[in-house]
């Protein structure tokens, strides 16, 4: 018998997992980013119809990844637990790590041919910037 278990939190990791695993919901998580938003105007910033954006906040609020505010006969939809943002962007360094050809057995990076081996550093569109 394993001494390992499946525990909740396992759950909870591939149920976000899967809720991000759309671009377009990982999207709308790093538009929320900046601040709460009304499901039109994520439809006006992405350019997604409004039934295609109500249809993946109902997959991130079912995953308890973004909270519904009703003010008045609107909603405002937000970030519920920010901290993701961080989880985010460790698989996002971590991706481009690899697109970057690092090789991960002996975390050595292969030669680059435009001479810039040892350089690193992220790209533009991280989780923090618009």
């Amino acid at each position: 018998m394993s001494k390992y278990r499946i525990t909740e939190i396992d759950e909870l990791m591939a149920e976000f997992c899967h809720a991000t695993s759309s671009p377009r919901r990982s999207m709308l998580i790093r538009i929320l980013s900046h601040g709460e938003r009304t499901a039109s105007e994520l439809s006006t910033e992405t350019g997604f119809s409004p039934a295609n954006v109500s249809q993946h906040l109902k997959v991130l609020r079912d995953k308890r990844i973004v909270a519904v505010l009703r003010q008045g006969g609107r909603a405002r939809y937000r970030l519920l637990q920010p901290k993701i943002l961080v989880a985010m962007e460790l698989m996002r360094e971590a991706f481009l790590e690899c697109l970057e050809g690092r090789n991960l057995d002996t975390g050595a990076q292969e030669p680059s041919p435009t001479g810039d081996e040892g350089q690193s550093g992220t790209s533009s569109g991280g989780y923090g910037e618009q």
